[in-house]
């Protein structure tokens, strides 16, 4: 069987609903994460904003693209992949009690 071929366009608008999902997702990251006022920011919360915030910029500004999978266990693994460490919350148990 041969796979169906995606016209550029139906490419593009794969690429840009990416880019929006995890924008989305973003930004319901910082509004969970980011505490009411400055005196409460935590190092370990301005870590994370930061290494998650590189992963997002860098898929927002990069070249669209004319290679890309229709194949959705390849989708389902790369919006896995990027948007799971998105969805911590604060808060909770610690892992290892003190």
């Amino acid at each position: 069987m041969s796979k169906p071929e995606f016209s550029r366009t139906k490419m593009r608008i794969l690429d840009i609903f990416e880019q929006v999902v995890v924008l989305a997702l973003y930004l319901w990251f910082i509004f969970r994460l980011w505490p009411g006022t400055f005196e409460e920011v935590k190092l370990y919360t301005v870590l994370v904003l930061l290494s998650e915030s590189i992963v997002v910029v860098l898929l927002l500004i990069r070249r669209p693209t004319e290679n890309i999978s229709i194949s959705f266990r390849d989708w389902f693994i790369a919006l896995s992949c990027t948007c799971l460490p998105l969805s911590i919350i604060k808060g909770g148990e610690p892992l290892i009690p003190p």
